[in-house]
């Protein structure tokens, strides 16, 4: 497609119409609890959790399009450009993102993303909110370069690698309950599941 720049106009405007549909299944799947009571494969926990997640994801998805996205075309870059595509297309490919909080303490934004509330949760008594789980390994890290006090996404290496710091959620993109894309098989329809 590097070559033939409207066949990479038109894949990419697939791709972003599909980050979009994936998107809005993945937020709104919570609407189709007919289907979820059918088949009772899911706690109550779970449930609770699926609707955590969602409501997360809802909250984040309304602070990117207030704040602005804002993206670099060179890893670390200070110079950067308005995202001009869905926000979907953000969460959708598999990239990290960094979000500069000027003031606000991370817990607190955390907080607000899965409550709703920034006092809801005390990390220091009660530990990692679900649904976070602590992760004993991440491939990449952030570091604050003191020349610009700009955050630099940094690859972990080895040792690096390893500790308590990361966190990690499981988030069912594509809608809980909604059939996978291509879902006939021999035993019938596959189904997305819980996190």
């Amino acid at each position: 497609h590097y070559l033939n720049r409207s066949a990479l106009l038109a894949t990419m405007t697939t791709d972003m119409k599909n980050d979009t549909i994936m998107m809005y299944q993945t937020l709104f799947s919570q609407n189709h609890t007919e289907m979820l009571i059918k088949n009772s494969w899911l706690t109550e926990e779970e449930l609770m959790l699926h609707d955590q997640r969602i409501c997360f994801l809802k909250r984040l998805l309304l602070c990117l399009a207030t704040c602005r996205v804002h993206y670099a075309t060179e890893n670390n870059g200070l110079k950067t450009q308005p995202w001009m595509f869905p926000l979907a297309s953000v969460l959708c490919h598999g990239s990290r993102m960094l979000l500069r909080l000027n003031g606000v303490p991370w817990r607190d934004f955390v907080n607000f993303l899965i409550f709703g509330d920034q006092d809801r949760w005390n990390w220091e008594e009660n530990g990692v909110p679900a649904p976070f789980y602590v992760r004993r390994a991440a491939s990449h890290g952030v570091r604050l370069d003191t020349r610009t006090a700009e955050l630099q996404e940094i690859k972990l290496k080895n040792l690096q690698a390893f500790g308590n710091n990361h966190l990690g959620m499981d988030i069912p993109v594509g809608g809980l309950g909604n059939p996978t894309p291509s879902a006939t098989n021999k035993k019938g329809a596959l189904f997305v599941g819980p996190g």
